[in-house]
């Protein structure tokens, strides 16, 4: 996974980068094949929270909650994929992550 493509979803702020729980919703939607449960994606934002660390906190912003990735856990993930065999969902990605 590059960095292109993981700011496929998220958005790039000042603290790194975001993903919304709107756009975790629709990524989880993808890779299941329906609409996933609100308590679903708060689990995933925890989960993404407790991985990352220091590099990840969640934020509620203008209403909506969102998970605020450092350029360094960014970079680190783009390294956890697996060299051009195919492309990997941000899901694989961040399951083979630490």
């Amino acid at each position: 996974m590059s960095l292109v493509c993981f700011t496929e979803y998220a958005t790039n702020v000042p603290a790194g980068f975001a993903l919304d729980s709107s756009t975790i919703r629709t990524v989880l939607h993808a890779k299941e094949g329906r609409t996933p449960h609100t308590q679903t994606v708060s689990r995933v934002m925890d989960f993404l929270d407790d991985l990352g660390k220091a590099g990840v906190k969640i934020v509620k912003r203008r209403g909506t909650k969102r998970v605020i990735f450092s350029e360094h856990v960014v970079s680190e993930l783009a390294e956890t994929a697996p060299p051009s065999s195919g492309k990997s969902s941000i899901m694989d990605v961040v399951m083979r992550w630490r």
